[in-house]
């Protein structure tokens, strides 16, 4: 069974952290910081981990840029953003589990310029 994780940008430290709790009655995801102190994210900030890893075991999560190759080789001269679509993760022109050489090289928050 794939492990249900999420991640958000916070935008006020400018950095991707771990959620530790989600309430989509109040519209936010929150988080304990360094000072062990509760912080909060707006939903549209969130990341949903995909139960997959990359080439290098580094976790692919919703919002990830990744370089794609699929098993006969094709695949995409730029990165693409991995997103959540019609109940599945997706990767450019496949669905994420389809495809056999995946390396994330960055995020939309972080590195947008990867997606020009």
């Amino acid at each position: 069974m794939r492990q249900i994780k999420f991640r958000a940008w916070d935008k006020e430290i400018k950095e991707i952290v771990d959620i530790d709790k989600i309430d989509f009655n109040l519209g936010y995801a929150f988080y304990v910081d360094d000072k062990e102190e509760v912080q909060r994210v707006p939903l549209e900030d969130l990341m949903q981990f995909t139960g997959l890893t990359d080439k290098n075991g580094k976790e692919i999560y919703d919002g990830d840029i990744v370089e794609v190759k699929y098993s006969d080789g094709s695949g995409y001269d730029n990165p693409v953003e991995v997103s959540f679509e019609n109940g599945s993760f997706w990767a450019g022109m496949g669905y994420l589990n389809d495809i056999k050489i995946i390396e994330v090289v960055g995020n939309i928050f972080q590195n947008p310029e990867l997606l020009k």
